[in-house]
């Protein structure tokens, strides 16, 4: 359920839990803290584009399948915007493909990852989280991406056709892979396949014993170079 310390009170109340996010978390956050960074056109398109992105965790979308969800008019060049806007109040971090070469890593779909678990908690069911394996799973692949973000500067991920990674960090001379396993199916063929794309890349295989001690580690840069140093 995130950081936010005041809520917590509330965790058996799921209601008034997400309403106490949305009244004095995320409106405020929106209204006082992002909208007043640059002027915007349409308030009500970036609201939704706000509670699209924490609809998606750790999900690759296209702008032009967002903006096919959303109520108002726009356009990808504005849908951007407000997204990097996202990332610049630090709600929100939009990974690149990684690439060696640049177009390609801008012209990519971003890859959306909120950077707490409350603001994904607060639009969806909280039943889900232990109904829908495939939610959980992507709940959890964010979680370990945005604290991944937190300690590595270079972060993104790696798809070509049906083979992916979910996180690519660039460490001066190194390339490491982490493929996040959530407990939903997956293949590590996208490791696999990424080492051969990259033979001088290290790779890492997250399970939730390995994700949480990753979590919980007083210095997690250093816990996860640790663990490719053992392997």
């Amino acid at each position: 359920y995130g950081g936010y310390p005041v809520p917590a009170q509330f965790i058996d109340d799921p209601d008034r839990w997400r309403r106490f996010m949305m009244d004095s978390i995320i409106e405020p956050m929106l209204s006082k803290d992002i909208l007043p960074l640059r002027q915007i056109a349409k308030p009500a398109l970036f609201r939704q584009a706000f509670v699209l992105a924490m609809s998606y965790p750790a999900m690759e979308m296209s702008l032009n399948k967002m903006l096919g969800q959303l109520q108002d008019g726009g356009n990808t060049t504005t849908l951007r915007h407000y997204l990097d806007l996202l990332q610049s109040g630090y709600v929100l971090r939009l990974l690149e493909k990684h690439s060696t070469r640049a177009l390609s890593r801008k012209s990519s779909s971003p890859k959306l990852l909120p950077l707490c678990p409350a603001l994904i908690h607060t639009f969806a069911p909280h039943r889900k989280m232990d109904e829908d394996l495939q939610w959980s799973g992507h709940v959890f692949e964010s979680v370990i991406g945005a604290h991944l973000c937190r300690y590595f500067e270079d972060v993104g991920y790696w798809r070509d056709g049906t083979s992916e990674v979910d996180f690519v960090l660039a460490l001066q001379e190194r390339l490491i892979a982490v493929e996040v396993k959530s407990g939903r199916p997956k293949s590590a063929s996208g490791l696999i396949e990424f080492r051969r794309r990259f033979p001088k890349a290290e790779t890492v295989l997250m399970d939730r014993d390995l994700g949480e001690r990753f979590l919980l580690a007083e210095d997690p840069r250093m816990f996860l170079l640790s663990v490719l140093d053992m392997t």
